[in-house]
């Protein structure tokens, strides 16, 4: 409430939570696990797509803001970063409809696939893992299509938030 409480409510107000997230938080891959909160997401400063995910998620939801996650295939990345790659990000209720924004500031949103939104990342997994397993990175090829004639393009960068209805 002190560092939101006071701001006008809507987009604005989510926009500044956004923000704070992505400024006072550290993408870091292979930080964290299935165990880690937001509150040790707060302490460390550091933490995955769904830990920051989870942070903002919980900021809003404290604030009355509905708020959801949202596991997507994230295939706008920079390719300098490697092979696409599974991405959590935030999606909040304003008047009328749903709008996606990505804390972590890693992804191009509009360059995401939507597998699903729920509750939390337990409500959508990426996968479900029973026993020892050694994870390796998911394959996935995706090949974008242009026609600059019906005005498609590739993913651009965008901060502000895209609406998902």
């Amino acid at each position: 409430m002190r560092e939101f409480g006071g701001m006008q409510r809507g987009y604005a107000r989510v926009y500044a939570i956004r923000e704070w997230v992505r400024n006072h938080l550290r993408f870091l891959s292979r930080s964290t696990s299935e165990r880690t909160s937001a509150v040790d997401t707060v302490v460390e400063r550091t933490g995955v797509c769904r830990d920051i995910a989870h942070l903002m998620i919980g900021i809003c939801r404290a604030l009355s803001i509905p708020a959801r996650m949202s596991s997507s295939l994230d295939y706008g990345a920079d390719p300098t970063m490697g092979a696409p790659d599974f991405h959590a990000v935030v999606e909040v209720y304003l008047p009328h409809r749903w709008y996606l924004l990505d804390p972590s500031g890693v992804s191009i949103p509009t360059g995401l696939l939507r597998i699903g939104a729920g509750r939390d990342a337990a409500y959508i997994p990426f996968a479900a893992i029973f026993g020892t397993v050694e994870s390796e990175r998911p394959f996935v090829e995706i090949h974008a299509v242009t026609n600059a004639a019906t005005g498609i393009e590739m993913p651009v960068f965008t901060a502000k938030a895209i609406s998902t209805w």
